[in-house]
């Protein structure tokens, strides 16, 4: 549990109980004065509900945190009232507006009206007395000040740093120290009136360490005067700050000082010194207080330099003034165990409790100071992210989060509005941002798709999640308690006592006993049966009516029940690799809030009648064209019905087998992808304008693409063709570019009869990313390719032709970052390379013919990641590790690999 978390529930509670929405749903229950007093109960308690939760970490508090866990239970039950009366209401009106008459609802009103009566009456009972046992809980007043919690502000205290650490007590962090070092001491830096490098990375990683290493080598030492050190962890508390600054330099207090004085007096103690400081722990992400700290640092001699570590990337990047924050890693498996061993336990029954305890776990293990320090980023975080990231518990560790996935499982738990997806992007980013995430996966746009999470902050997500989440393991049973609310049973069976958590909203099994896991759970809004090897989906998945999360991908489910239909509320369907489906159910199109679909691998052979009516969808990875019909009929009005909304909301379309002619409407108003798979007929494409349409795919199109690409699609960014065609021959290509004038980004590949690329292409002049890869037979690429003054990042990779590049690369000024991989003829590489002002990352894979690189790479100043791989001759000649004759050429890289 955590802070702002359940008072962010009641309030929302509160809210929903406002809207104009729900007061009419709940006047046509007959409910509405019941629900104002539920509401009132809700007043009363919200109160002082933040008190609860301020104090709920200190000691003694049990009650607390037991008063809160049943509060949550309630509010959980008031959820699930909510959204029936609200999904009932829903129905209500879409029959009102089809004008149909169901006697079946009417005659069952008064029995509905009776249920969700009682229903209220029962969670207003149980809130009047979670609110007279509020009284005993005897909770202190914080009076809604700003701050961190009592026990917040007692561990920051405890933690405040010192500048100087003993070189023997620390292990594995030698070449860290060496590279600030490095940076400390370039001469590149000479004339800065001061260098700011922040230290970036997780909670207790060594960030304070790394920078302590670094302030006590001697060298440092005898570089800069002053050398101070200031702890400042405070957030949205300027004097604060500036005062520790101000103490660090001058010894003095200053807590009766006005913010002149301080500033005054840091600037009097820098002016003509080449000073070094260090500011350990920054919280405070201010862009207007970051900015003023980095000004008043530069009254200093030049060459005076400013060590930050934090955990924020917005506090290193603002604060930063050189290109990258260091990023701090984890240690090498070596270096850990010899941390492990310099902490060794006694006793055998010691190392066997460390064993069966999980190591890792911050309550049972040597280092169970950590899990404190890594809580604070937990508690800086506002309360959706809170669960938001709790939420990622229910993965194991190591497991890749796919941002899409977690989005949409956040969405069905409510934790952002589902006509919101972007809120969800932005926590994804937020949470990487705050390094809660690492390792970001990203496409060829450079767009993040996934990450992993540390062990060590997987074990403080399942901290904070207690006893509402578990992993199955052999010990399950003994896990399951009262307020069990999400559950990944992986390939285990369930255990007798998890039936008896009635209140479950995330399930997730691999376990063929979904019948009775589905019977069983009724106010699930997640559930997962992905590669469960089921055949058949039980027709009980039609009572689930919260369900907003349903992934039936790798089974053998020939056929879905009609009862799927009920779904009211299901928002994201996943039907991929379900390779014996061959049809959808015929009543599909009643799914009134379904937003994304995924049908890829299945044996659907077309989409069902009316599925253009569909308004809410947004993504659809697949849409299968069923033989000798037309595409826009499918899309504007499919099966001759009208249609109104026309896929109005579809932003991602993918379209699988397609013959002859393909026209896509304006009318698909939102728009932003479409795919082409496997249309290896297709010769004309027509995407009526204006149109909202981005990124067009074009995968296995055998024949007739160029003519494709002789259309005027001046709204086109990325263009993917990769096509086993032998088309596109030189001196047949003048007109087929010039309808994409907007194109940044182009990738080419498996055009295996292609001799040399086109120079056409050097009308892109907007072409920020190339791509080219699997083309056998090319030879060369055009001169033509220098024109292309706004490019950054070219990849060329499998070229078994390929021999050298142009001279006139030279002409990419604006070129970053650089691939050449899988090319077994290359034999040189242009010297005209050293040019490249802006080259900051080149990377050279399996190149075995290529013995030396450019001796113009030395005047390449902005290269700051050069990786070799595959390549046996630059490997003898430049690495380390054989001694290379010329590894010194590379030395000023700041990161220099081989592999």
């Amino acid at each position: 549990m955590a802070e702002g978390v359940i008072s962010d529930l009641v309030a929302k509670a509160l809210e929903l109980l406002a809207t104009s929405t729900f007061k009419k749903a709940s006047s046509w229950w007959g409910a509405r004065d019941d629900l104002k007093k539920l509401g009132k109960s809700m007043e009363m308690i919200q109160a002082r509900v933040r008190d609860a939760e301020k104090y709920q970490e200190e000691e003694g508090s049990d009650a607390i945190k037991l008063w809160l866990r049943r509060l949550k239970l309630v509010l959980y039950q008031a959820g699930d009232l909510f959204d029936r009366i609200l999904t009932v209401d829903s129905q209500k009106q879409r029959r009102k507006q089809n004008h149909k008459v169901h006697f079946f609802l009417r005659s069952s009103s008064p029995v509905l009206n009776w249920k969700i009566a009682g229903k209220i009456k029962s969670i207003r009972k149980q809130l009047d007395a979670i609110n007279s046992d509020m009284a005993g809980l005897n909770l202190p007043s914080y009076q809604h000040r700003v701050g961190p919690s009592p026990q917040m502000a007692l561990l920051m205290n405890n933690r405040a740093t010192t500048p100087f650490v003993e070189a023997e007590d620390v292990i594995g962090r030698e070449c860290d120290k060496d590279k600030i070092i490095e940076m400390l001491f370039d001469p590149k830096y000479d004339a800065e009136k001061v260098t700011i490098i922040p230290i970036m990375g997780f909670g207790g990683i060594g960030k304070t360490t790394l920078a302590q290493f670094a302030f006590s080598d001697q060298r440092v030492q005898n570089h800069f005067f002053p050398l101070k050190w200031a702890y400042v962890p405070e957030k949205n508390d300027r004097n604060a700050v500036m005062g520790k600054i101000f103490n660090s330099f001058t010894g003095r207090k200053y807590h009766n000082l006005q913010m002149k004085d301080l500033e005054d007096g840091i600037r009097e103690s820098i002016k003509g010194n080449k000073y070094l400081l260090v500011l350990d722990d920054i919280w405070d992400e201010s862009g207007d207080r970051l900015i003023d700290l980095g000004n008043l640092l530069k009254c200093g001699e030049p060459g005076s330099k400013v060590i930050v570590t934090t955990r924020s990337d917005v506090v290193a990047k603002s604060l930063g003034t050189i290109k990258e924050p260091y990023r701090l890693g984890t240690l090498t498996d070596d270096q850990s165990w010899n941390l492990f061993e310099r902490l060794a336990l006694d006793t055998p029954e010691e190392w066997l409790y460390v064993r069966d305890a999980q190591c890792a776990k911050a309550q049972h293990t040597i280092g169970s100071d950590i899990m404190p320090i890594l809580k604070l980023s937990y508690d800086d975080l506002p309360p959706a992210l809170k669960q938001c990231f709790a939420y990622c518990s229910l993965f194991e560790k190591g497991y890749n989060y796919s941002q899409t996935e977690l989005v949409h499982l956040w969405m069905a738990q409510g934790y952002f509005e589902a006509s919101s997806r972007d809120i969800g992007d932005r926590y994804f980013l937020e949470l990487l941002r705050r390094n809660l995430f690492q390792d970001p996966k990203e496409d060829l746009e450079a767009n993040i798709t996934s990450c992993i999470m540390h062990d060590l902050v997987h074990d403080l997500a399942q901290n904070v999640a207690g006893h509402e989440s578990i992993v199955a393991d052999e010990s399950s049973s003994s896990q399951v308690r009262d307020g069990l609310i999400h559950v990944n049973l992986g390939t285990f069976k369930a255990p007798p006592l998890l039936f008896e958590a009635r209140m479950l909203r995330s399930l997730f099994s691999a376990n063929v006993e979904c019948d009775r896991l589905i019977s069983n759970f009724k106010s699930l809004r997640v559930l997962s049966l992905k590669d469960a090897w089921i055949n058949r989906l039980p027709d009980s998945i039609g009572r689930l009516v919260y369900l907003r999360y349903l992934n039936l991908n790798d089974n053998f489910i020939k056929y879905l029940p009609q009862a799927i239909t009920r779904l009211e509320n299901l928002q994201t369907l996943r039907l991929q690799n379900c390779s014996r489906l061959k049809e959808l159910p015929r009543d599909f199109t009643k799914f009134p809030n379904l937003r994304h679909l995924a049908i890829g691998g299945s044996s659907l052979t077309t989409m069902p009648p009316g599925f253009g009516t569909m308004a809410n969808l947004q993504e659809l990875d697949v849409f299968v064209v069923e033989e000798n019909f037309a595409i826009e009929s499918n899309l504007a009005s499919p099966n001759k019905e009208a249609s109104s909304s026309l896929f109005t909301s579809l932003k991602h379309l993918r379209i699988d087998g397609t013959k002859d002619s393909l026209s896509i409407s304006s009318r698909l108003c939102k728009l932003e992808s479409v795919e082409i798979t496997h249309g290896m007929e297709l010769r004309s494409l027509m995407i009526e304008s204006p149109s909202s349409i981005r990124d067009l795919q074009l995968n296995w199109v055998n024949s007739g693409f160029c003519n494709i690409l002789k259309g005027d699609f001046p709204f086109i960014e990325k263009l993917t063709i990769w096509v086993n065609s032998e088309e596109l021959e030189e001196g047949n290509t003048s007109t087929y570019w010039q309808g994409l004038r907007s194109l940044r980004s182009l990738e080419l590949g498996f055009m295996k009869n292609l001799k040399k690329l086109p120079p056409g292409i050097a009308c892109l002049t907007n072409l920020q990313a190339l791509h080219i890869a699997y083309m056998e037979n090319l030879t060369a690429l055009p001169d033509e390719i220098g024109n292309l003054s706004l490019l950054q990042e070219l990849t060329i990779t499998c070229m078994d032709k390929l021999i050298a590049l142009p001279e006139e690369i030279d002409n990419l000024s604006l070129l970053q970052k650089l691939t050449i991989a899988r090319m077994d003829k290359l034999i040189a590489l242009p010297e005209e390379i050293g040019n490249l002002s802006k080259l900051s990352y080149l990377e050279i894979n399996y190149c075995p013919e290529l013995r030396v690189l450019p001796l113009s790479l030395q005047g390449l100043t902005s290269l700051q990641e050069l990786v070799i791989e595959e390549c046996p001759h630059l490997e003898e000649r430049y690495s380390v590790k054989f001694h290379g004759r010329d590894r010194h050429l590379l030395q000023h890289i700041p990161d220099l690999q081989f592999r």
